[in-house]
């Protein structure tokens, strides 16, 4: 009858010593969530592409579409210009998902096109310091020259690239 008690309390001191472990790792995990959560964290994104002005200096159509790419961090615009007097305007949205302040440090373009064949403009927002959950706009104006004859299909990328300011 001894053994058998002694068998129970045993039986019972592991089973008690299981919960109180499991209890534990649960706490455990989730003080380490809150942490996480709590740390601070850098990242700017594009969030959107908003197609602006088109304005169509002939009867056809300007075809255009555009891709976020990069872990949103490029916008790659593509478009058919017919000719010297169409135009197009687009407002990149960037902005600051983290929980850091952070600046934009350059815009780095590339493009299938010869610099005489387009102009491109954008606002200035080199420096410009977004602080968290803040959104930044970035205005692109691409239009032909008026000496050029287009018809022709680009791809212009643009990347955004940001620092950490503190």
């Amino acid at each position: 009858m001894k053994k058998k008690n002694l068998n129970n309390i045993i039986i019972l001191i592991l089973s008690i010593t299981t919960i109180l472990v499991g209890i534990s790792f649960i706490y455990v995990s989730m003080r380490l969530t809150a942490l996480e959560k709590n740390k601070p964290k850098y990242e700017v994104k594009i969030l959107n592409v908003e197609e602006g002005t088109i304005i169509n200096g002939t009867k056809k159509v300007i075809n255009n579409d555009y891709n976020i790419t990069d872990n949103n961090k490029t916008v790659e615009l593509n478009f058919k210009l017919n000719d010297q007097k169409d135009s197009i305007s687009y407002k990149v949205v960037i902005k600051n998902t983290g929980t850091l302040p952070a600046q934009i440090d350059n815009i780095i373009e590339r493009t299938n096109y010869s610099k005489s064949y387009l102009n491109i403009e954008y606002n200035d927002i080199l420096g410009e310091v977004i602080n968290p959950n803040e959104e930044i706009n970035l205005e692109i104006s691409i239009s032909a020259p008026k000496k050029e004859i287009l018809t022709k299909d680009f791809t212009y990328k643009l990347s955004i690239l940001t620092s950490n300011i503190e």
